[in-house]
Order: C-alpha cells, then structure tokens, then sequence
C-alpha cells in the first residue's frame, strides 16, 4: 500500500504509524490547535471554547476527569439518557475510568 486517505485525523499517533511503515497519509480535516482557531476566527466558537479544546486535546484524561467532578450531572443524565449513551455512562462508572471513587 502507498497511500492512505481519512477524512478525521484525530493527531492521535495513528497518521504517523502509518507513514512509519512507508505509507503517505492524506487527510481532509487534523482535529488540532489550527482547525479551533480558525473556529474561533469564523466565530463558530468563542475564546472559552477553545481553551478548553486546547486543554483537552493537550490532556484528555485530566481534562474530562475534571470536567465529571465539576458536572456531576452529566453523568445522571447520562443514565438517564438513550440506551448507548446510558450504557457508556454504566461503563465509564463500572470501571472507574476516570477514578472518581477515590
């Protein structure tokens, strides 16, 4: 294989496995710093938003962590919500992904 195309480039390491093995990877849109400014620029999103954009996608453990301390609606609601989204919220608890029993 030579080339590799998606239409997402989350920039979590996979474009660059792929391209470590010889394959150049193209991709339509890079979820990264660049695409939240030029959000922010077209005022699609404000000043907060992309701060905390940046603080996720720089830490998303820590980031969501703290987010479910500061909310914990979100995850009642969650329970209380449709079938998939209940059961990754019954997950996410179960498994303590977050470790928010301590």
């Amino acid at each position: 294989m030579l080339w590799s195309c998606a239409v997402v480039d989350r920039m979590q390491g996979g474009s660059d496995k792929i391209e470590a093995e010889g394959v150049k990877s193209l991709t339509l849109v890079k979820v990264d710093s660049d695409l939240f400014n030029t959000a922010l620029n077209m005022g699609i999103i404000n000043e907060n938003q992309v701060s905390m954009l940046n603080e996720f996608f720089e830490n998303p453990f820590d980031t969501m962590r703290n987010f479910l301390i500061a909310h914990p609606e979100f995850l009642s609601d969650s329970l209380n919500s449709d079938e998939k989204t209940r059961k990754r919220a019954e997950l996410l608890i179960e498994q303590d992904l977050y470790n928010l029993k301590k």
